[in-house]
């Protein structure tokens, strides 16, 4: 049986508000893991995503076409909302955070 999603809001779930942009790459990175780890198509995990935003930031992506209902293309999804932040475009693709990460997951 295939694993589930987490649940938003819940400990281990991906959260993202719009507040820190950089931290953009890394959400879709994590979504990425939870779409292989629960085989999830894209419609589905454009579904899930939804429901780990917040506030504005929500608001905002469902406005566009590739996050409406039954959209099926994860990849022009995440373009889309990476074009709504272009600060995002030319920073490092990797932070201290992403960095603190990776030693935590080496750790166990």
């Amino acid at each position: 049986m295939r694993e589930l999603p987490p649940k938003a809001n819940t400990r281990g779930a991906p959260r993202f508000d719009g507040s820190e942009p950089r931290r953009l790459d890394r959400f879709f990175r994590e979504l990425d893991l939870i779409k292989v780890e629960c085989e999830l198509d894209d419609e589905q995990i454009i579904r899930y995503a939804k429901t780990y935003v917040d506030g504005e930031a929500s608001d905002q992506w469902e406005a566009s076409a590739a996050w409406a209902e039954g959209s099926n293309d994860w990849g022009k999804a995440k373009d889309e909302v990476r074009g709504m932040y272009p600060e995002v475009l030319n920073m490092p693709k990797y932070d201290i955070a992403d960095l603190q990460v990776l030693v935590g997951r080496s750790r166990k």
